[in-house]
């Protein structure tokens, strides 16, 4: 880590980066899951701070220098542990990664229009020359994530509209409009998110020890049959793990039966897959008045719908008293009506979501 804090984006990303790490590939490793790796600890959210001006500083990366920064500032205290980070930096509109997320990159500097319309968030890459930039042409506010589980997030209101343009001229940044409200009109619903994942061709069974996920974890399963290139084997989320070589990973897949493939996508995403077509109802709870949103923790909604609703305010969820319900803000009803259509859930009480 470099001891000043001028840290300048551009000349940092065009240095290569050069691995001294070894090639162990982290990403497929367990499922992910939101508990956080500290609860209230609010020196993690300087470690966040100071990962965001290493990753804007270096651009992009491998996935193993992404997992060994995070080590490095001590975010985590396990490699397997980075892709709840990492998930967490993606929905709140920092960065990206490859398709088979071999590979990550930082997302250029933007500022975001909340989804009430009541301020502006940056996103993106950020450094401390760009915030001491921002901060002495705008009033800033400083608004921690849920038990400090993220970078901070940075807010401008949205009447300073002409300091917000004269930052503009000094820094190369994009306006973004209501993401959220953008992002909701083009997302597909359940179907067509269903059709629109990757998945794996000619996978062969024998080489994997394979477990079922009912209810409320996995349970070893040897009713997954293969014949030649045919499975009868039926619809649902199983986790493979490889039966030979050093590296045993381990694949969270789901089985659709009806197209013969084996989907592909970010955990929770599956596990709800597996609900909606199993016609689990989906509860979503919403108070107008707070501009809230409640969703069952056990209903957790795929990444690119969470994303939607993380977008809508640039914070992550926060637990509710006991830990069984997500709970986002500045979420207006234009925006939850669209996305309970798409995932065709039931919107309901506050109270009722939480109890059930």
């Amino acid at each position: 880590m470099t001891s000043s804090m001028n840290l300048d984006v551009h000349s940092f990303s065009s240095l290569k980066y050069r691995s001294l790490w070894s090639i162990e590939n982290y990403y497929m490793d367990t499922e992910e899951t939101f508990e956080p790796y500290e609860s209230g600890d609010c020196e993690q959210e300087a470690r966040y701070d100071r990962l965001m001006y290493w990753l804007s500083a270096a651009g992009g990366g491998n996935w193993n220098s992404f997992v060994n920064a995070c080590l490095a500032l001590g975010i985590i205290d396990s490699s397997k542990k980075a892709r709840n980070v990492f998930r967490r930096l993606k929905l709140l509109g920092h960065v990206e990664c490859s398709e088979d997320g071999t590979r990550w990159h930082v997302c250029p500097l933007c500022l975001v229009l909340s989804a009430n319309q009541k301020y502006y968030y940056l996103c993106g890459q950020r450094t401390p020359a760009i915030i001491d930039s921002i901060s002495n042409l705008c009033t800033v506010q400083y608004d921690s994530q849920p038990l400090y589980e993220g970078p901070v997030c940075i807010k401008i209101d949205s009447e300073q509209v002409e300091e917000l343009q004269k930052f503009q001229k000094k820094e190369d940044f994009i306006f973004t409009g209501q993401a959220a409200l953008q992002l909701a009109k083009i997302i597909p619903d359940m179907d067509g998110w269903r059709m629109s994942l990757s998945f794996l061709d000619r996978l062969n069974l024998y080489n994997y020890t394979v477990e079922r996920w009912f209810e409320d974890g996995y349970t070893s399963y040897e009713g997954a049959l293969q014949n030649d290139d045919q499975y009868k084997t039926p619809r649902g989320l199983y986790r493979l793990t490889q039966n030979k070589g050093k590296y045993r990973h381990c694949m969270n897949l789901y089985f659709d039966e009806s197209q013969q493939r084996w989907l592909k996508g970010d955990w929770y995403g599956l596990h709800f897959l597996d609900l909606y077509e199993n016609a689990e109802p989906i509860h979503v709870g919403y108070t107008p008045e707070k501009q809230c949103v409640i969703i069952p923790k056990l209903q957790h909604w795929p990444y690119i719908y969470e994303k939607t609703l993380v977008l809508a305010s640039g914070r992550l969820p926060a637990f509710t008293g006991k830990r069984t319900s997500l709970l986002y803000h500045s979420i207006p009803k234009i925006l939850i009506d669209d996305l309970v259509y798409k995932i065709d859930a039931f919107l309901v009480g506050e109270q009722r979501c939480m109890i059930s």
